[in-house]
């Protein structure tokens, strides 16, 4: 009975290892491959940026598209085409037009002049990181949750 029970466990370990591996994949694909909702965000939001390169994450009941664009952002977006996380590097802003105006309204009031780089989106709400480090977290209501320094 031991044997039988041993032997369980083991394949049942190596059941799961072969999934958690199998489960993270990321690899690259074509512009073309990305869902029409992304290529039409980026092509709206950013006019004058191009597309580098793009890879697709598919873990094990999701999947997740990054794009880079040759001015330096970064764009990542659910399996709907829908973005998720924007990160402006070497100087660049988030477009207004994607920043919720609560959040635009909060930012203006509170850090006037300061650049926002990075807003992140998910179902409990919005994190944002300012130029100058500063993190800001809102719930879903654009009521600030957290703000780090």
């Amino acid at each position: 009975m031991k044997k039988i029970l041993c032997m369980l466990l083991f394949l049942a370990a190596m059941v799961s290892t072969v999934t958690v591996v199998a489960a993270d994949d990321e690899r690259p694909i074509g512009v073309e491959e990305l869902p029409a909702a992304a290529r039409e965000f980026v092509a709206r939001t950013f006019p004058a940026a191009k597309m580098v390169w793009a890879s697709i994450d598919t873990d094990f009941l999701d999947r997740d598209y990054k794009v880079a664009l040759d001015d330096g952002t970064l764009v990542e977006f659910d399996r709907g085409g829908q973005w998720k996380d924007i990160d402006c590097r070497h100087g660049q802003q988030v477009p207004a037009a994607v920043v919720p105006e609560a959040i635009r309204t909060y930012l203006e009031r509170n850090y006037p002049g300061e650049s926002l780089n990075q807003l992140d989106r998910d179902r409990r709400g919005y994190d944002v990181k300012l130029a100058n480090g500063l993190e800001i977290e809102f719930d879903r209501d654009f009521r600030v949750v957290e703000i780090d320094r």
